[in-house]
């Protein structure tokens, strides 16, 4: 191995050499020798020589290209330079970055290599927290809507990574979607437009579909479909929403898995800027309380890898050939050095002895050390070679900080993972309402809803609401990305009453406060980590019986005789009975009235109650008993 080579004091250079086509990048004063030509980087640190496979796998965001993020190590017009050198094109800039689309692997490797470019980093981004309405009725939004709420006067963003065929999108206007004079289209996605790709590079519609649930609720509203790919150009999204579009509400069904996970990362900032401009952000909690573990680096047993608690020596993970394998390890106080980290493999074998190679690039499955927008321990979506049970070890390299470790991963893990605190980002965002998911038809909160409380220890999420309701197609959309958008729908309705009232802070914040105080709470009395402050709803009236029905009935002692109950309800009643004396009676609902039949000749004659029992679909329930005399 070559010697490291000092860096000039007076021009701050590093020397390159090439050999027979390969970049050997020797770096003065940080320890790190890379040959790139080969699949192993060789780094080495005062405890010895370290071998780690590198992953040449990337997300490619077009045929032959990666995208990257670069840093200027000095003049950003040099940085730019070397750029145009290894053959990359610069889509945008932003905070001081280039957000660059280089030819290959190789053209990533060389531009991280040149002096004038700080560091070299793929961009973070956005995983889809998965989609219907439907769920309106299960908020008493249905109830506000026969009030003539309809969202009127609002803006109301959707933003998302990829809203798919924009000739579906137009087709959908004025049926679906709100008629094209409602809408305004933007995109930041410099390399698929307004289409977009979800975050294995796949066509989706995943935005068309949040924008469905919003409109279902709020018709009335302005809307503006708003995409990204990269985490710069979520940022750029956003302030574009904030400072010129000027968004009432946004509702974005994604989730970032880049540490830290407390309220205090760059994307959960950016959300708590844009509530203090009076935006009210909605966002899915995330789909990852089955995709996290947690907890400090124990190897008690000295084999180099994390002792997974009750499982062994790495996370078991049973995969189909089609899964794409990606996951993201964070710690606090983590540096880009290189020498002191923690690092990412999937095995064959718990013992890590042989590492599973990506059959498309030939190159391990591992993790790369990114840096923006934090310094993070990534997987990137590899392909399998097969299906099988595979292991993914955490190992330890050097002397990184030994503060807790954040896991996620985008499957499940299948033992070993902690459900507890399992909001990523920016669903930890103070600022920020985080919505989880309940099924629409049978209550149950679902299993993949993230759980808080975040590592700050706040309630997360905030409110829980329904999903898996039918879109246009006849297609079912569930996970926590359908939740959001009925949250934000339900916001709209609620909002004219709240900005009515005299009362001091931003109408946005009053609102949030609004939809916390009139959940439903179930699971544990108070906030708690699955519902947060429980199912969301909009109306809180019960079912109640007709006025001119409270005085009762008086029947003759023979013979059958028709009971009907007429009842006031806002919303949409969905069961109902009545009883008498306690003896449930067979009973229909027709339309608000709850209707039945009754043998007088069963009962004695006098004094005898029935029983009123009715429930709409938020939940509301009520119990009323009226007299009912049968005479001699």
């Amino acid at each position: 191995m070559p010697p490291p080579v000092g860096r000039g004091p007076a021009t701050g250079a590093r020397r390159r050499e090439r050999h027979a086509g390969t970049l050997v990048v020797m770096h003065g004063g940080d320890g790190i020798v890379r040959r790139w030509g080969s699949v192993w980087a060789v780094a080495t640190c005062l405890a010895g020589v370290v071998l780690w496979p590198v992953s040449a796998s990337a997300a490619a965001p077009s045929a032959g290209g990666v995208q990257v993020i670069v840093d200027a190590a000095g003049d950003p017009r040099r940085a730019l330079e070397a750029v145009r050198e290894v053959g990359g094109d610069v889509q945008t800039t932003a905070d001081g970055r280039l957000q660059v689309v280089v030819p290959d692997v190789e053209a990533e490797r060389a531009l991280g290599a040149d002096p004038d470019v700080a560091a070299v980093s793929r961009p973070a981004v956005a995983m889809g927290d998965a989609v219907v309405s439907e769920g309106g009725r299960r908020m008493g939004a249905d109830g506000l809507a026969r009030q003539g709420r309809d969202g009127s006067g609002l803006r109301i963003a959707v933003l998302d990574l990829a809203f798919g065929n924009v000739a579906a999108l137009d087709a959908l206007s004025g049926t679906e979607l709100p008629p094209l004079e409602r809408q305004v289209r933007r995109s930041f996605d410099r390399t698929w437009g307004l289409s977009g790709r979800d975050f294995n590079g796949v066509t989706s519609n995943h935005g068309e579909r949040v924008a469905e649930i919003t409109y279902d609720l709020a018709p009335g509203a302005e809307y503006a479909f708003v995409n990204y790919h990269t985490h710069l150009e979520w940022g750029q999204a956003v302030d574009w929403l904030v400072d010129e579009w000027h968004a009432d509400i946004v509702v974005h069904s994604n989730s970032f898995l880049v540490g830290p996970y407390d309220g205090t990362g760059w994307f959960a900032r950016r959300v708590d800027a844009a509530a203090a401009a009076g935006v009210l952000w909605i966002n899915s909690v995330g789909n990852y309380r089955e995709r996290h573990w947690e907890g400090r680096y124990v190897d008690a047993n000295g084999d180099g890898g994390l002792d997974v608690p009750g499982v062994g020596d790495a996370f078991p993970q049973t995969l189909l050939a089609t899964n794409r394998p990606a996951c993201t390890l964070s710690w606090p106080g983590a540096r880009a050095d290189g020498r002191n980290l923690y690092r990412l493999g999937l095995f064959h074998d718990a013992a890590g002895a042989t590492p599973v190679v990506d059959p498309r690039t030939g190159q391990p499955i591992v993790s790369r050390l990114e840096t923006d927008p934090a310094v993070r321990a990534e997987i990137p979506p590899g392909r399998l070679p097969s299906a099988g049970t595979f292991h993914l070890r955490v190992e330890r390299v050097g002397a990184p900080p030994d503060g807790p470790l954040t896991l996620f991963c985008r499957h499940p893990l299948a033992a070993g993972g902690t459900t507890a605190s399992s909001v990523p980002t920016p669903g930890d965002a103070a600022g920020g309402v985080a919505v989880g998911s309940f099924h629409r038809l049978t209550w149950v909160v679902q299993p993949y809803s993230s759980e808080g409380p975040t590592d700050d220890g706040r309630v997360k999420p905030d409110l829980t609401a329904p999903s898996h309701g039918l879109v246009s197609g006849g297609a079912t959309f569930g996970g926590t990305s359908g939740a959001a958008p009925h949250l934000a729908g339900a916001a709209a309705l609620v909002w004219p009453d709240v900005a009515g009232e005299a009362a001091a802070g931003p109408v946005a914040a009053r609102v949030a406060e609004r939809l916390r105080v009139l959940a439903r709470d179930v699971e544990t009395p108070g906030p708690d980590g699955r519902t947060g402050h429980g199912f969301a709803r909009v109306d809180v009236a019960p079912p109640r019986v007709e006025p001119a029905a409270l005085s009762g009935f008086r029947l003759p002692a023979t013979g059958l005789h028709p009971l009907r109950v007429p009842l006031v309800e806002a919303g949409t009643l969905e069961h109902g009975g009545l009883s008498v004396d306690g003896v449930a009676l067979a009973t229909r609902m027709e339309g608000s009235t709850l209707t039945a039949e009754l043998d007088a000749g069963l009962l004695t004659p006098g004094a005898h109650t029935l029983q009123v029992a009715a429930a709409d679909w938020a939940a509301n329930a009520s119990t009323t008993d009226l007299p009912l005399q049968v005479d001699a």
